[in-house]
């Protein structure tokens, strides 16, 4: 028989099924958050916003597909190659998380208008554009858990922490953009001034979409193939099983 893997369907409700405590968790803090907004008066349900575009990637996506038990489900099949299976795994994992952050963002709108919070100015485009954030988290988580099956999410949250802690700094202190080493680390960092400069209708046109977009989409790409990486490292150094494959 022909080895395949789990059809798109099926993949993604056993995935939302496996992870359901964790999507349990952030709806329930982003719900907090809008509550919370509700009650003050003036907020937009923006701690909302950021918990689930950063919650949702963390929890379907830093399991380094199956890597933690030896990537089982690979060899339950006839042999396939890993690589390929990798690949295909972190784009199903990524799509899932961008699809369901979508879902949620579209759903905490219309709860944030039912508790009589402000609507963003175009909303639709707000909610498209918010949804690149969780396929930059998603790519990272994705990638790094394959070199740290264990801590793979907590390095990403680590550097997600260290993004906004370094626009903060240099918000306050801009001199600090001009320093070497701000420019080498804001390069590995995820692109959050691409996805910002998609929110500012007024200032784009096709040529900054079209740079935003590439940044962005280089980005993930990059830290798929550091998934790549990862799994060959664990493939030579026998920290998962290797069969034949074609």
């Amino acid at each position: 028989m022909k080895s395949r893997l789990l059809p798109w369907p099926r993949h993604t409700a056993l995935h939302l099924r496996e992870n359901a405590g964790a999507l349990t968790v952030v709806v329930g803090i982003a719900l907090l958050f809008l509550a919370l907004d509700a009650a003050s008066g003036g907020l937009s349900g923006e701690g909302a916003i950021l918990v689930v575009v950063l919650g949702v990637p963390l929890a379907l996506s830093s399991r380094g597909i199956g890597v933690r038990t030896g990537i089982a489900a690979l060899w339950v099949q006839k042999p396939v190659d890993p690589v390929r299976y990798y690949l295909t795994g972190a784009a199903r994992d990524v799509a899932v998380s961008v699809g369901v952050t979508f879902v949620l963002l579209s759903l905490l709108g219309i709860v944030a208008l039912l508790a009589g919070l402000d609507p963003p100015v175009h909303p639709v485009w707000t909610i498209c554009v918010l949804s690149a954030v969780p396929l930059v988290v998603a790519s990272m988580a994705s990638g790094a858990s394959m070199w740290f099956p264990r801590t793979g999410w907590l390095l990403t949250l680590g550097a997600l922490f260290f993004t906004f802690y370094l626009r903060v700094s240099t918000a306050m202190n801009p001199a600090l953009e001009a320093q070497r080493w701000v420019q080498l680390v804001g390069a590995v960092l995820p692109q959050w001034e691409s996805i910002v400069s998609l929110l500012d209708l007024d200032a784009l046109d096709a040529s900054t979409v079209a740079k935003a977009l590439l940044r962005i989409l280089l980005y993930v790409v990059t830290w798929i193939g550091v998934g790549v990486l990862g799994l060959r490292r664990r493939l030579a150094n026998g920290s998962v099983s290797r069969m034949t494959f074609p």
